[in-house]
């Protein structure tokens, strides 16, 4: 495309050779369209340059440098700008721009809709309009209630046929081929949206809803809607809701425009699961449903504290879906979110399972993805290692039954830590809320605990994430330690008196024995540059797996390829390690399967 030439003034002599050596820019993502030939400074295009938008651009700028020595340590270097001006060709197809597409009201009858509004990609002055529409000619059912006219004036407006129903049906899609002023066309997709009018009466109706009050300290929280029998769904403005009684219900507020029921702070919760049966009535002038004739309504609220140790000790899964999706009853009146308690109880055999958090995933997609916490405990709280790792395994059986789409067990925001962090050390952290998670539907809603998994870019956890006491909301001895507290902390009592096997400050555990049958689950390590791992074994097999982190062959995530193991193999040690970039394998020639303790160290 180019050639660049540099010269050295220290030389002097431009007709022998400088000794320079060319380079790109490396930091620009630009620069891996280009490449440059180190020592003639020849500039080859190696990939197809885009002038259009969304990924294009009319200009190209990139930054190519010249270092004298040779390129060595001690050169000097300069660099020049290339400016790389593109020519538009016809090659884009233009585009309904219509993101909100349009509105018409019911019952009305033939009518223009709105006027046709399209964009291109391509140079508006040489490429782009003037544009023309029709319907597809491919799609012969939409012609039945729409067709589009051009105007005197060039304008092209959609136009009704016939008169809607909205309780028919609330929208449509209208496949329309758009083309622009070369003939180059397109079948694009307009929504038009048929508008709510309050042409029915309003029936009684109920609802449900269920809260769960982290640690009882949630704020004044939005719980969910008054819900009656109504086909029309717009007419919100026209109706007022109020208490059947409104001194009953102390612990509960209305807001009488919206029927929004707002949970208090500082509800009196006397027992583990509190149910409250509320009575409204709603009014609707327009249909003179007011006074005496007001529709009634109930709402049945269930609201369960959560402690603190059953967030901290949940297990975690992301699915594919809307938080609604998971929470909605079935026509049996059965929710996934309840199948999925009633499995994992009989999966963990744990006496009580609580799936608290179900929210929007903070994905960066246009998937819909829902996260979702739970925990276990008859006595204690299970680990999460423990509810994970028997999802895991059960994940094929969960997802036929209960009809999920399980994109991920334990939700990890570093998974992808050239994402998370730029490629350097990242481990997860549980982000608590005290503000709770609204989840609506019209019959039902369901209101979480707020704690997602964020990512945070260093090697661990920061100082002050230890409990100070026994009363900071659980148990911080491990493996069935009782907790007492003493001046300027706590201390453990461990289930036997052997510093050998318990560790003194919170009980952890410091030795495991398998007979080659067995394994434990442990908390996966985090993403950290600079790490170091170290444990001590005794065997005197010559086969086994010491050590494995990764994806399991129930749990893969597309793309993620990352794993270590450290293993026994012919009596000698052998570690494979993979960054995502590839299998390295790293072999020892000493045999360690002679029945005296080895140390390992990895860094």
């Amino acid at each position: 495309m180019v050639t660049v030439e540099a010269v050295d003034p220290d030389i002097g002599d431009e007709s022998v050779d400088q000794n320079i050596t060319y380079y790109l820019d490396r930091s620009s993502d630009r620069a891996s369209y280009f490449s440059i030939d180190e020592r003639t400074g020849d500039v080859r295009i190696i990939k197809p340059l885009d002038r259009d938008a969304p990924d294009g651009f009319p200009t190209w700028n990139l930054y190519i440098f010249a270092k004298d020595m040779n390129g060595g340590p001690d050169g000097i270097e300069n660099y020049v700008e290339l400016v790389v001006e593109l020519k538009d060709i016809n090659d884009n197809a233009p585009y309904l721009d219509m993101g909100d597409g349009l509105v018409w009201t019911e019952n009305q009858g033939i009518g223009e809709i709105g006027v046709l509004v399209a964009d291109d990609y391509d140079t508006p002055e040489k490429n782009g309009p003037p544009f023309s529409f029709e319907l597809d000619p491919a799609a012969r059912d939409v012609r039945q209630w729409f067709e589009i006219k051009r105007l005197s004036n060039g304008t092209h407006v959609l136009e009704a046929l016939v008169t809607f129903d909205r309780e028919q049906r609330k929208t449509y899609d209208v496949p329309i081929k758009v083309c622009d002023r070369k003939g180059e066309c397109a079948v694009d997709s307009l929504t038009v949206t048929i508008g709510d009018v309050n042409d029915n009466l309003m029936e009684s109706g109920s609802s449900s809803i269920f809260v769960y009050n982290y640690e009882g300290l949630a704020p004044d929280t939005e719980i969910g809607r008054v819900f009656v029998e109504d086909p029309d769904d717009w007419d919100l403005p026209d109706k007022r809701f109020k208490f059947k009684d409104r001194y009953k219900w102390p612990d509960f507020a209305l807001d009488e425009d919206t029927g929004m029921i707002i949970m208090k702070r500082g509800i009196q919760l006397d027992q583990e699961l509190n149910t409250y049966f509320l009575e409204f009535l709603v009014e609707d002038e327009k249909h003179r449903q007011i006074g005496p004739a007001a529709v009634s309504a109930t709402v049945n609220v269930t609201v369960q504290r959560i402690p603190k140790e059953a967030v901290v000790k949940s297990g975690s899964l992301r699915i594919r879906g809307r938080p609604e999706d998971f929470i909605v009853p079935d026509a049996s009146g059965v929710s996934k979110r309840d199948r999925f308690k009633t499995v994992m109880s009989k999966y963990l055999n744990a006496t009580f399972v609580d799936v608290f958090t179900v929210l929007d995933a903070d994905v960066d997609d246009d998937e819909d993805m829902t996260d979702v916490r739970f925990s276990a405990h008859g006595s204690p709280y299970l680990a999460p290692e423990k509810l994970e790792g028997v999802l895991t395994k059960r994940k094929a059986d969960l997802s036929a039954s209960l009809g999920l789409d399980i994109a991920m067990i334990h939700v990890d925001a570093c998974m992808d830590e050239e994402k998370s962090c730029n490629g350097g050390s990242c481990y997860n952290h549980l982000k608590i809320s005290e503000e709770p998670v609204l989840v609506r539907t019209n019959r039902t809603s369901f209101v979480g605990v707020q704690a997602r998994t964020v990512a945070h870019c260093a090697c661990s956890a920061p100082p002050g994430t230890e409990p100070s006491s026994c009363s900071d909301g659980f148990n911080p001895c491990l493996n069935g330690g009782e907790c007492r507290n003493v001046l300027g902390g706590y201390e453990c009592d461990c289930p036997a008196d052997n510093p050998d096997f318990f560790g003194r400050r919170r009980c952890e555990r410091l030795a495991a024995s398998f007979n080659g049958q067995g394994w434990s689950w442990q908390p996966g390590l985090p993403a950290c540059g600079n790490s170091h791992l170290s444990l001590h074994f005794n065997t005197q097999y010559e086969y086994g797996t010491l050590l494995y982190v990764g994806p399991s062959p129930y749990n893969v995530v597309s793309g993620v390829t990352d794993f270590m193991a450290l293993e026994v193999y012919k009596g000698k040690l052998r570690l494979f390690v993979n960054f995502g970039d590839g299998t390295r394998i790293l072999e020892l020639e000493q045999k360690v399967n002679q029945n005296w303790f080895t140390q390992v160290c990895a860094h």
